[in-house]
């Protein structure tokens, strides 16, 4: 209650406006730390993190690596991109397992 959330709405693969949206959103309402559950957001985080100079905190919280199986490029961009996560919290002991 009481927290604001913003949904963006875009078709299928990578898009330019959504890093955009988001950099203007977090300098905007000054937000200090972002919460990512998938690869897709881990990623538009972390390249707003790159262009505000660090100061952004990331939040991941990973379910499953289901991903993974799917695309090889994802495994290069879990191990990528997680780097740049602050803090990644995990929702059972076999996804622990990974990192």
């Amino acid at each position: 209650q009481g927290i604001h959330v913003e949904a963006f709405k875009k078709k299928r693969g990578f898009s330019i406006k959504v890093i955009f949206r988001l950099l203007k959103l977090v300098i905007k309402h000054d937000i200090p730390a972002l919460h990512c559950n998938d690869i897709g957001g881990l990623m538009y985080a972390s390249i707003v993190k790159v262009l505000l100079g660090g100061s952004l905190k990331i939040i991941q919280t990973q379910h499953s690596f289901i991903h993974l199986t799917k695309n090889r490029r994802y495994t290069v961009y879990e191990r990528l991109f997680s780097k740049f996560a602050d803090k990644i919290t995990v929702v059972s002991p076999e996804v622990r397992e990974t990192y």
